[in-house]
């Protein structure tokens, strides 16, 4: 949490730290925390933020505040927003062009967009699979082969039915070609993501601006 303080003579201290309010007045906070009245009483209020950012932002873009403003609710609030960031072309030793400032803009936004459709695929390609009679198991090509192999060593040792933990760690006894068909299920799965990352990634690498670039996702 930020804080600001309100001086005598209406200006604004911002950041303003407890470490500051301590040294300023020559207080000593309890070690159950600092009580809101004594806060009040020194006009240190906290400051809220406003349209933060919840993912990260692209190279292309830097990311802004707005000096902390009293709302009618009575609160501070520091409004964040986002503007262009300015890329500069690379110069070598000789002050000539290597890279002109649209090809940078170009270089980041692919790299940040494949890192950013890697890392939802990440996510995505492990998520549970829910096979016919409901119910989740864990998703992921590691999965499938793991069921794959134990359903087959399991075969091979004549069992007729092999046990079997779903995404919620529940046992489950099932026939052999069952267990073969939720691991070609997981399979089936995982390898319809891979080529929805793979298609997004070989997209990016050849779109030609940076909206276009922007517009492709996992």
């Amino acid at each position: 949490m930020r804080f600001l303080r309100v001086m005598a003579d209406g200006q604004i201290k911002y950041p303003y730290t407890l470490a500051q309010l301590k040294n300023d007045e020559g207080l000593s906070f309890p070690a159950t925390g600092i009580p809101g009245v004594l806060l009040t009483d020194y006009n240190v209020h906290p400051v809220y933020a406003l349209n933060r950012p919840e993912e990260k932002v692209s190279p292309l873009y830097v990311v802004k505040r707005h000096p902390p403003a009293l709302a009618e609710d009575g609160k501070y609030y520091e409004e964040y927003y986002i503007e262009p960031a300015e890329i500069p072309p690379l110069l070598d030793l000789a002050g000539d062009v290597v890279e002109t400032s649209d090809q940078r803009k170009l270089k980041f936004a692919k790299a940040f967009q494949i890192d950013k459709v890697r890392a939802a695929y990440a996510v995505d390609a492990v998520a549970p699979v829910t096979d016919t009679n409901g119910i989740e198991w864990r998703g992921g090509e590691a999965s499938a082969q793991a069921i794959k192999g134990a359903a087959e060593l399991a075969e091979f040792a004549g069992q007729t039915t092999i046990t079997l933990r779903d995404a919620a760690r529940a046992a489950h006894i099932v026939s052999i070609a069952d267990a073969k068909a939720v691991a070609a299920q997981i399979g089936g799965d995982y390898q319809t993501k891979f080529q929805v990352k793979e298609q997004a990634i070989y997209d990016i690498e050849r779109a030609e601006t940076v909206p276009e670039i922007e517009s492709i996702n996992y």
